[in-house]
């Protein structure tokens, strides 16, 4: 429902600047892919090296506990018919705490990494919609779309925003 109310709001907006008057001057379009910008611009990559290298010692530790829960799981499997009873028990009451703060310590690793990643991606849609702004001020663009089925290269923007942003 809220996409069929975007279209046809999108519609009447197209509409509204198709039928002004026909002595003004033709419309000047752009569009930016955002997508593009986030993937391919240097500060994107810088950024998301910054977020590894934060990341890093954390997910070392998540890569040691799996593997010590693999070991116990392992030895657990290879030797639980000539281990005693009360060993056995230990190990897989070792195991299964193991489980646990892995699984804590993955789903924590993973919201906080993704939430870094947000604000490193709010960080560039910031400073692209600034530079988009500058380009539309200076080339006097009516409208610059950012989401579009399909965009003719001869008003693409990405490019020239991924450059600028790279300086």
């Amino acid at each position: 429902m809220k996409f069929r109310t975007f279209i046809i709001a999108t519609s009447l907006s197209f509409t509204s600047l198709l039928s002004l008057p026909s002595q003004s001057a033709e419309l000047k379009l752009g569009f930016v892919r955002i997508d593009r910008i986030l993937s391919e611009s240097g500060s994107a990559q810088k950024a998301s090296k910054k977020i590894d290298a934060e990341f890093a010692k954390r997910e070392q530790e998540l890569k040691v506990l799996a593997q010590r829960l693999k070991d116990i799981v392992e030895k657990l499997d290879r030797d639980a018919a000539v281990m005693v009873a009360s060993e056995t028990d230990k190990l897989k009451r070792e195991a299964s705490e193991l489980d646990r703060e892995l699984k804590r310590k993955q789903q924590t690793y993973r919201e906080d990494r993704t939430q870094r990643s947000n604000e490193e991606v709010q960080k560039i849609v910031e400073q692209a919609n600034k530079v988009v702004r500058q380009i539309a001020d200076t080339e006097k663009f009516d409208l610059i779309f950012q989401d579009a089925v399909y965009v003719s290269p001869k008003i693409d923007l990405t490019e020239r925003i991924i450059k600028i942003l790279d300086k």
